[in-house]
């Protein structure tokens, strides 16, 4: 596998680290006022250590994470904390530079299967990862728009979030109806074989031939780990169910514990729906990790009980924190999987 494969030969990277210095250098240049450096004497040093301790409990749930969607897909594969944690920064650092975050599965699945997963159970477990995620998203944005006069929320922005629900709700459904019958991905797939357009691509190509063999041999392997998920009891679907949950509360706890650090006493529940509304909208933003999009559309919702003066220095830092130094140690924990495994 070459770095250029998830990476785009490092544009993606590149791109998201220009819009973020822009939009947050804007943001800072616009709201710097004689009050911001007078906001910065008041920082408690030890409510960025917790925000940074925050993010390293978000790789080890996650990691967690991980273990237990192998073990629910029936995987006998054991991944030890510190290897399933790196899996997670793997992924992270090329969802985090690809458009959609379109590196996001190649990368889980292609990290898990360099550790003696096969594929296919590696792809089952990414399904059901995402299909946690896209569900916890689900119910917590129904909430949200039931209660989104009391949150207030700008009717523009309202309609903007109830389209990226909607979106949210017919992927997750999607993915449900593929994890309660698994068996039309090999369906469709050996269909698609029968096409005499498609034969008639790979016959004579043993190359070719052999890799839709072992394409199809994944995919019933596929199969079967997700018919596992249903015999292994309410358990091990509960387990990752569990530290999904804890993945986001953690995650969406850092920008209160930010705003702490300054002496800000910000409403809990508000500052996690805004959170949620910004994360749903991103998804469906077409730049690497949503940079510039993530900054404004945050300091947009936050500025309603954030200084005015200090919206740009807690925008930086809750990407900082939320965003970037995960991005880091991905990229970090990346290339050194290019390079052992090249």
């Amino acid at each position: 596998m070459e770095v250029g494969t998830l990476t785009g030969r490092g544009r993606g990277l590149y791109l998201s680290l220009l819009l973020s210095l822009i939009s947050i250098g804007a943001l800072l240049y616009y709201t710097w006022e004689e009050d911001t450096l007078a906001s910065l004497e008041l920082l408690n040093p030890w409510g960025l250590m917790s925000a940074f301790l925050l993010v390293l409990c978000l790789w080890l749930v996650e990691g967690f994470r991980i273990i237990f969607l192998l073990k629910a897909v029936g995987s006998t594969v054991q991944l030890p904390l510190f290897f399933s944690s790196r899996v997670f920064l793997i992924t992270f650092f090329c969802a985090g530079i690809t458009p959609w975050a379109l590196g996001e599965w190649p990368a889980h699945i292609l990290a898990l299967s360099r550790q003696n997963v096969p594929p296919g159970e590696a792809a089952a477990a990414t399904l059901l990862r995402s299909l946690y995620t896209k569900a916890l998203f689900v119910v917590l944005s129904g909430f949200i728009i039931f209660f989104s006069g009391s949150l207030g929320v700008k009717a523009s922005t309202g309609r903007i979030f109830q389209g990226a629900f909607l979106a949210v709700a017919i992927s997750s459904f999607a993915y449900f109806l593929v994890i309660l019958k698994p068996g039309m991905v090999v369906f469709l797939l050996s269909l698609l074989q029968r096409f005499a357009l498609t034969r008639h691509l790979y016959e004579g190509n043993k190359g070719v031939a052999r890799f839709l063999r072992t394409l199809l041999s994944e995919t019933r392997r596929f199969r079967t780990s997700l018919k596992h998920v249903w015999r292994r009891g309410p358990l091990w679907l509960f387990l990752p169910l569990f530290f999904s949950i804890l993945y986001w509360l953690l995650y969406f706890s850092i920008a209160p514990v930010i705003l702490w650090s300054f002496g800000m006493d910000p409403p809990y529940l508000i500052a996690i729906s805004w959170q949620v509304m910004i994360f749903l909208i991103l998804s469906y933003v077409p730049l690497p990790g949503g940079s510039g999009a993530a900054e404004f559309s945050a300091a947009t919702l936050f500025v309603s009980f954030v200084p005015s003066p200090f919206i740009g220095i807690f925008i930086a830092a809750w990407r900082f924190f939320t965003y970037y130094l995960t991005l880091f140690f991905g990229g970090l924990a990346f290339f050194s999987f290019i390079r052992h495994h090249r």
